[in-house]
């Protein structure tokens, strides 16, 4: 193996363990939002009044991002082939909540899973 094929696999594994790690995080987020009122009540007030007027497909497409994230994250470390659909499927989910709710964590999330996609797309169509 040369030392760029090393460098290679390298930084495919911190891409892929970055995925997986911000994807959990937001999976953590959804669950304590949808699940714990106690963590709600706990944000400042302009993010309870923007969870309270959340439309429930705003919450679908937050769900379908951060868990079609976190599955299509670990199959891109594995290098499987469907973790491009999947990863498509998850910036879909991304997409609806930034059309409904324009801030930085929705765009952050729709750009890593667009890049997640791109990349799986160039690795597992080889």
């Amino acid at each position: 193996m040369s030392a760029q094929q090393g460098l290679t696999r390298y930084i495919h594994w911190i891409f892929a363990g970055f995925v997986i790690l911000w994807n959990a995080r937001g999976g953590l987020n959804f669950f304590m939002q949808v699940a714990s009122p106690e963590f709600v009540a706990g944000l400042p007030q302009e993010y309870i009044d923007a969870i309270a007027r959340r439309p429930d497909w705003a919450t679908a497409g937050f769900g379908l991002a951060v868990f079609g994230g976190l599955i299509g994250g670990i199959l891109l470390l594995f290098r499987v082939r469907i973790s491009f659909s999947i990863l498509l499927l998850a910036s879909f989910g991304a997409l609806l909540t930034v059309i409904d709710f324009m801030d930085a964590g929705p765009i952050s999330q729709l750009m890593l899973n667009l890049a997640a996609t791109l990349y799986a797309f160039r690795i597992t169509s080889r």
